[in-house]
């Protein structure tokens, strides 16, 4: 992992520190203890004792006011439960070191270490009063305002989940991508009064090169069908013509091809997912779901033997475990997986896309067109 990996990463479990915090300060208002509180997600493998581990999956600094949650403990048990218990146990610590009225056992912070030095840790009051009380307590942040988001929060950090759309859909979304309307309208302005009579010159030599009789009358009947359309909507003639080479493009190069390279970019409005593929082409899907990831990433397959086709029957459950190891395995595939600084995105994108030099000029258009004006299909 490289220095910008490194600051991708931690400004994810900034962030998903900050939405514990919040619903901490929430839960402490609702409870009436002392709103002066934060949460730190921790990656380090923590708990309170080793006698209790994986029990309450972090612990309280009473000197800094901080929750520490651990992830990788978190991740052993049912996440759900296993937040709501540990934060319950230690707010029961922020309560005994902050004179709280939720629990009976108060303490300091001169005194804490003393006990802790003077009686093991089953026996410790304050442990006995937080361990009494937390089952109690976390049915009760259960039912705090924002605890559900806070949870899919640590849950997209965590174990995230990625969906891919059927091809059928992509290419349906990408045959109604807003900007080959724009495409069409800028060739009728371009074109303007020859717009009919360069149409028309098509179509003759295109009826030249038919010799069967019946093949070439069907065809003049469909030329002449399209030239009177072209007439009076060319921007509607012009689409329609535009869509089915689409369609046909991305059905014959596209379909089959294997599948190089996956990045995936949760910081836009609407999360994405772009696809590389052997022959240079690129297309951009709309990611859905409750549990898409927090963090920008970059999966490249180890042989370039999954098909377009196949990636969606594949399921993505990216954990945390396998980002930092950075190998992730999904059915009989195996990725190689990169955490992607955010502000690098445009970069990655573009190289992936000039990785092959000798890939045609109108494919590069193609590739760019699908990624930078992709919208989902209504």
């Amino acid at each position: 992992m490289d220095v910008g990996e490194s600051l991708s990463l931690w400004r994810a479990l900034e962030e998903t520190s900050s939405k514990l915090t919040g619903f901490v300060k929430r839960a402490c208002e609702v409870l009436s203890l002392d709103t002066n509180v934060d949460v730190l997600v921790s990656l380090e493998y923590i708990y309170e004792n080793p006698e209790y581990q994986p029990k309450i999956c972090g612990y309280y600094d009473p000197t800094k006011r901080l929750i520490v949650v651990s992830l990788p403990c978190l991740m052993r048990k049912d996440l759900k439960d296993g937040l709501a218990e540990t934060l319950a146990h230690e707010l029961i610590h922020h309560c005994q070191f902050t004179n709280g009225r939720l629990c009976s056992v108060h303490i300091s912070t001169e005194e804490a270490p003393k006990i802790d030095r003077a009686m093991p840790y089953k026996n410790r009051p304050h442990e006995i009063e937080a361990y009494a009380k937390q089952k109690e307590l976390a049915n009760t942040l259960q039912g705090v305002e924002g605890f559900d988001d806070a949870v899919n929060y640590v849950k997209r950090l965590a174990m995230s989940e990625v969906r891919l759309p059927p091809i059928s859909e992509a290419i349906r979304a990408q045959v109604n991508n807003p900007l080959l309307e724009e495409t069409a309208k800028d060739i009728v302005n371009l074109a303007r009064e020859d717009l009919l009579s360069v149409a028309s010159e098509i179509l003759d030599i295109r009826l030249c090169e038919i010799e069967d009789e019946t093949a070439r009358k069907r065809f003049e009947e469909q030329a002449s069908s399209y030239l009177q359309k072209l007439k009076e909507e060319p921007v509607k003639a012009i689409l329609e013509d535009i869509k089915r080479d689409v369609e046909t493009f991305l059905k014959w190069d596209v379909e089959e091809r294997k599948v190089k390279t996956l990045i995936i970019d949760p910081a836009t409005e609407q999360p994405h997912c772009y696809l590389f593929l052997d022959n240079g082409i690129a297309i951009g899907f709309d990611l859905k779901g409750s549990y898409l990831p927090l963090l920008p990433l970059l999966l490249k397959t180890k042989d370039q033997t999954l098909s377009l086709k196949k990636l969606g029957e594949l399921s993505f459950n990216l954990t945390i475990e396998e980002i930092l190891q950075g190998i992730f395995r999904a059915g009989s595939y195996e990725f190689e997986l990169k955490i992607l600084p955010q502000e690098d995105m445009a970069k990655n994108l573009s190289n992936e896309l000039c990785e092959d030099d000798t890939k045609p000029r109108i494919k590069k258009l193609m590739s760019m067109i699908f990624l930078l004006s992709y919208r989902s299909a209504a």
